[in-house]
């Protein structure tokens, strides 16, 4: 297994959330292999739409993310693995969070 860990992150309230792993660092990830970014928040956060407050889907009903609307929760203390193949990755919080981001390779 791969792993490269990279600089932690602030995130915290600010509306349209942070963006916390670049779509300029996924096409690299991607080209390397690495398919996976494990998310580690010292407080609990979400992850929104890559867009921020501009909706970057088409899909009818879709609004932007907050803490509130959110189901995508990263719990505070555990690393939690998405699978991720391409574009940014943004989340926001209910209080500033410190959050450790890592990237690996899955079979």
């Amino acid at each position: 297994m791969k792993v490269i860990n990279l600089a932690t992150v602030t995130v915290d309230t600010t509306a349209g959330g942070t963006e916390i792993f670049s779509s300029a660092a996924a096409r690299i990830a991607t080209t390397e292999g690495l398919n996976c970014v494990v998310i580690n928040p010292s407080v609990d956060i979400a992850l929104v739409d890559a867009g921020g407050l501009q909706i970057s889907s088409g899909i009818p009903g879709a609004v932007v993310g907050t803490v509130a609307n959110s189901p995508f929760v990263c719990p505070a203390g555990i690393p939690t693995e998405v699978k991720h193949n391409s574009g940014a990755l943004r989340a926001i919080a209910g209080a500033s969070s410190t959050v450790k981001i890592g990237l690996g390779a899955k079979p």
